[in-house]
């Protein structure tokens, strides 16, 4: 699995530790035998990370295995071993801790794994996600717009779009006079740019979107402060909607 290294994995790393060491007290194990089996853990942990760009953390745990018998081994060449014998007992050594370190990189991977179930378990679902209300992944335009209108589970479409931010209220205010949600971004609205730079663009539910724009085109009529000439206003679905 992909090892990723962040507050989850810091935490389980922390109660593994905490484990490890607790257990080798409950055994007596003397304090260096404690802290040369938590650096042992600790090293073949880092090398997971380290060695091979992180990819192969099995030949890693292995490999740091094998070098921490290997130099453990020449660092105690006062035990009288010299030559041919120190090379073989080095070998035999690094062979044997290659193997060890395998089983505490499984042991570590363990750890990914609880972190990474964690992770998933804790994770925060809420109504303004879009992929937990079952809508594909959206720009934030559109998750502020269900935020706004405080209708997380409803489509948004775009309705008009408009040169200024005051007559794109205008519209809402109208839209909102007839029990149809709206609101409006764009501009310097939220930070969000609508189809033109600094028009701002009125949103409705996917579900309003016919009646709104029937009352749209009644708006066309009614309100003079806006130059409907650089207006799109759509197709109304009712024929007699836009008549003069």
């Amino acid at each position: 699995m992909p090892r990723r290294y962040d507050l989850w994995t810091m935490l389980v790393a922390t109660l593994g530790f905490s484990l490890l060491f607790a257990a080798m007290r409950a055994l007596h194990w003397p304090p260096e035998a404690a802290v040369v089996t938590g650096l042992f853990f600790l090293l073949v942990g880092a090398g997971q990370a380290l060695l091979f760009g992180g990819e192969s953390p099995r030949a890693a745990s292995c490999a740091v295995g094998a070098a921490i018998g290997v130099v453990s081994t020449l660092v105690s060449a006062g035990w009288g071993y010299v030559g041919d014998e120190l090379l073989t007992l080095a070998l035999i050594n690094g062979a044997g801790l290659a193997f060890v370190g395998y089983a505490v990189g499984a042991i570590i991977g363990g750890l990914f794994l609880v972190a990474d179930l964690m992770r998933s378990t804790m994770k925060p679902v809420t109504p303004e996600d879009p992929q937990a209300a079952g809508f594909p992944a959206d720009e934030p335009l559109i998750s502020n717009c269900r935020r706004a209108m405080d209708n997380p589970t409803e489509h948004i479409e775009p309705l008009v779009s408009l040169p200024t931010e005051a007559q794109a209220m205008i519209v809402v205010g109208a839209l909102e006079s007839e029990g149809i949600k709206s609101t409006a971004v764009g501009g310097y609205t939220a930070g969000f740019k609508a189809e033109a730079p600094g028009w701002v663009q009125v949103m409705v539910s996917e579900e309003d979107l016919p009646v709104a724009q029937n009352t749209l085109a009644k708006l066309k009529q009614e309100i003079a402060e806006i130059d409907w000439s650089q207006v799109d206003v759509g197709e109304p679905e009712d024929g007699d909607a836009d008549s003069e």
